[in-house]
């Protein structure tokens, strides 16, 4: 009797069960045959993330490759009743309460016996406040295997844009009230699922008038709430009474929640209510006054003070026209092909009751859009508005 053995290696592509035939032939023709059964375990992929990283609250934070894994499972077209594509799922969870974002991973390297299957992924995300972020990335197999793997994301605060009303005139002892005397935006916004964290995007302001006393202060309304692309857009309204005649610089505050703020400026001409009247231009102290409303870039006012006597002061006021001040839409994203945009543009003008004009440059080379804005609030102050209207091509 003869006695003989052998033996065999083989690379499993995929867990499962398998039933090895093995025969054994003599030269003869003779054979036998027996089986057996080999059962193949998955096994999860390995996950490698992305250092830490940092941005800045409503910016598109994108990170190409968040993830990347290996799996040493691969494709095998010819497992019959068996599965015969290896294939991966991602879902990162951005620490901030917002859904988490999911999807499917690309295979970079189509694994073989040997040669591990390779895959990755990218993301993107927007968070609406500062602070830091636990963000955590799990990659799982067609077999339920998976891993999870963590880092971390600062985001930084930006401070709000102000900005305030033109230069103003005003009267001694008159209330001077001006609404919306400033405007402000801010790419952060309210998340009401970030458990652990601030919520709200809110905002104060202070009005320094001056003159002396102090400031006003209070909370400013939101008028545009923000999300991922839209800033959050807020103004508020302010009111101040002078006691006496002069000019003064007014400082406008805006601050956010996380100490960030802005300060814009601008000027009041009061004059006493005695008496008030714009002469003509007067370039230096002691020059002869301008002959014509022509010559006078800028007027000076006159003004008895009752601090000073009947003299005559001179004081230089805001009469020179104030430009208006000009609100835009925020970020937009559309289709190539006509695209209709209301109320592209508001504005507020302080001192002009005309017609006003507006020219869009839509970026793209083609002529600039122009027209005749609408009047919403007759005035003076004036506020209007005006429409976009534009054909997008891709090339």
């Amino acid at each position: 009797m003869t006695s003989g053995s052998f033996g065999g290696s083989h690379v499993y592509a995929d867990d499962g069960t398998y039933t090895v035939t093995v025969t054994v032939s003599d030269d003869d023709e003779g054979s036998d045959t027996e089986s057996f059964l080999v059962t193949v375990s998955n096994v999860a992929p390995s996950l490698s993330v992305v250092p830490d990283q940092s941005t800045s609250e409503g910016a598109l934070l994108t990170i190409n490759d968040i993830g990347s894994f290996t799996d040493p499972g691969f494709a095998n077209p010819l497992n019959s009743g068996g599965e015969v594509e290896e294939t991966f799922t991602y879902s990162i969870d951005w620490g901030d309460g917002t859904g988490t974002s999911t999807g499917s991973a690309t295979i970079d390297q189509a694994g073989s016996a040997g040669t591990p299957t390779a895959g990755s992924f990218d993301a993107a995300h927007v968070y609406a406040d500062n602070g830091s972020y636990t963000v955590t990335v799990t990659v799982t197999d067609d077999d339920t295997g998976s891993d999870s793997e963590s880092f971390q994301v600062i985001v930084a605060n930006v401070a709000p844009t102000l900005w305030v009303i033109g230069n103003q005139v005003a009267t001694a002892g008159e209330p001077l009230v001006l609404e919306d005397v400033g405007v402000f935006t801010d790419p952060g916004f309210a998340n009401a699922l970030n458990a652990g964290g601030e919520v709200d995007e809110t905002f104060t302001y202070s009005i320094d008038w001056g003159d002396g006393t102090p400031p006003s202060t209070g909370s400013a309304t939101i008028d545009q709430a923000g999300a991922p692309g839209t800033a959050t857009a807020g103004s508020f309204d302010g009111s101040h009474t002078y006691a006496s005649a002069g000019e003064y610089v007014v400082v406008v505050r805006v601050d956010d929640d996380d100490q960030g703020f802005e300060e814009a400026e601008f000027e009041v001409l009061v004059s006493d209510e005695v008496g008030f009247e714009f002469l003509s231009y007067q370039d230096e102290p002691g020059a002869a006054l301008a002959e014509s409303e022509a010559d006078a870039p800028l007027a000076t006012a006159a003004a008895i003070l009752p601090d000073s006597g009947s003299s005559l002061q001179l004081l230089e006021a805001a009469a020179a026209n104030a430009p208006p001040t000009l609100w835009v839409i925020g970020n937009q994203q559309i289709d190539e092909g006509p695209a209709f945009i209301a109320d592209t543009g508001a504005f507020h003008d302080p001192d002009s009751s005309g017609t006003f004009s507006y020219q869009i440059d839509w970026g793209d080379g083609t002529p600039a859009d122009t027209g005749t804005a609408d009047i919403d609030v007759p005035g003076p102050p004036t506020d209007g508005s005006f429409d976009g209207e534009h054909a997008v091509t891709v090339r």
